[in-house]
């Protein structure tokens, strides 16, 4: 399968956790863009050479929109193939320790939440997963070196993204160890 045209950014931020082994070294993290809507979304799929008009496209997209969350709330996953399977996992705070704890036990108080899950499809000729779906589909950029820093608005205290070009960033580096005349 022929690999993206239009590369995904990817940025490079330094872990400022002291706490964390990795303290100190950088990772890469993909250079998220604005998300697009279901409405976008339809408008894309279509603009694709679909035999259907957006409002069509987007009325099976919404009728997804509803069904899905609602199989997924009774314990039925649902596989849409082959883009993978959405399925139900439990969020409980603390487990219970021992059967005994389980007698009378409400699940509703046990239960924190429901995530919806993501299993992207598996099967070899249509792989989705995440190697291969670097593979097939992605070419990848440097985009920007993303730093953290808390500022005060309003009395309150924020954390903003300052996003320096990796161009920019390469260049000061590479400026920097240029011996002093």
């Amino acid at each position: 399968m022929a690999k993206n045209s239009i590369p995904m950014g990817i940025n490079v931020r330094k872990n400022k956790n002291m706490k964390n082994t990795g303290y100190g070294k950088y990772y890469p993290e993909v250079d998220l863009q604005e998300a697009l809507t279901l409405k976008g979304f339809a408008r894309h799929m279509v603009e694709h050479g679909s035999v259907w008009g957006q409002d069509v496209v987007e009325g099976v997209l919404k009728k997804i929109t509803q069904c899905l969350p609602e199989l997924v709330a009774q314990g039925v996953p649902v596989q849409l193939e082959p883009l993978g399977t959405f399925y139900p996992t439990a969020k409980v705070d603390k487990p219970l320790l021992n059967l005994a704890e389980f007698e009378g036990a409400d699940p509703n108080s046990v239960v924190k939440g429901i995530h919806i899950r993501f299993l992207p499809y598996g099967v070899e000729d249509e792989n989705i997963t995440s190697r291969r779906f670097k593979e097939d589909h992605c070419s990848l950029k440097w985009a920007y070196l993303v730093e953290s820093r808390k500022v005060t608005i309003d009395g309150k205290e924020r954390t903003v993204q300052d996003k320096t070009p990796w161009d920019t960033v390469i260049a000061d580096y590479k400026k920097s160890q240029e011996p002093e005349p």
